[in-house]
């Protein structure tokens, strides 16, 4: 009916995810019908219900649960993933004193069975600074020649607002993460290095504003949960929520 071309913004739905198996398959489904009736790469499209979220939440509370000693500044880093640009499964005394929130994050994504982000886009690499992954969204990856790893969900530059606007304006994008998701910020500052912070959210009872959003990281200590509200992310300069959306194959 549609003489070989797919209808526009067509979406496979993909409901009641419990393993990263599931969209797996899918996936390779795809590629075969694509093949078939030969479509572009990538033509067939998946939208995935929120329950895959869920082995996100699970793999991050397993790295504070197995390796929250490997998430602090001073810390040696545990890696788990072997596409990572640096050894895994052994100590990296190298990374001691640095800030490791993004490196939770993407081992995060990958011992949940998504592809994190990686500079070069090859599929194995250093994963980008935390105020960076925001290149890898449906929004921007294509004007910065990224592949698309997440689906923006929400953003907002506080900085850039006046002060009086900025809590009911962060509010606003709060109220929109579920677990799961990456809650990214860029700190206050003119370059890259700084990194900003790299947040897994666990739960959102954010409500109207008199509630926290509890999620999962790295800190100067150790990798743990902390809940937190409003004012917490007030003094960024900018935040992203970030919804993975590219399981590994």
């Amino acid at each position: 009916k549609t003489n070989g071309h797919l209808p526009e913004n067509f979406v496979v739905t993909l409901p009641k995810i419990t393993v990263p198996e599931q969209p797996r398959t899918l996936v390779r489904l795809f590629e075969r019908l694509e093949k078939r009736l030969s479509l572009a790469p990538g033509a067939l499209r998946m939208e995935m219900m929120v329950e895959l979220t869920q082995s996100i939440v699970d793999a991050a509370n397993k790295l504070i649960d197995e390796h929250a000693e490997h998430y602090g500044v001073d810390d040696p880093w545990w890696n788990l993933d072997p596409n990572h640009a640096l050894p895994a499964n052994v100590r990296i005394g190298g990374l001691r004193g640095r800030w490791k929130c993004n490196l939770f994050g993407g081992n995060a994504l990958w011992l949940a069975g998504f592809d994190p982000p990686r500079y070069g886009n090859t599929g194995k690499g250093d994963y980008p600074h935390a105020n960076q992954w925001y290149k890898w969204s449906d929004k921007y990856a294509k004007k910065y020649g990224n592949k698309v790893h997440f689906q923006m969900v929400a953003e907002v530059a506080p900085e850039s607002l006046p002060e009086a606007d900025r809590a009911a304006a962060v509010l606003a994008v709060l109220k929109q993460a579920q677990p799961g998701d990456f809650i990214m910020v860029d700190h206050p500052g003119p370059g890259v290095s700084d990194g900003g912070h790299t947040r897994i959210v666990v739960s959102n009872e954010i409500g109207e504003g008199e509630g926290t959003v509890t999620s999962a990281m790295a800190s100067e200590a150790s990798a743990l949960t902390r809940a937190e509200g409003v004012d917490a992310f007030t003094g960024e300069e900018r935040i992203w929520i970030l919804r993975p959306n590219k399981p590994r194959k």
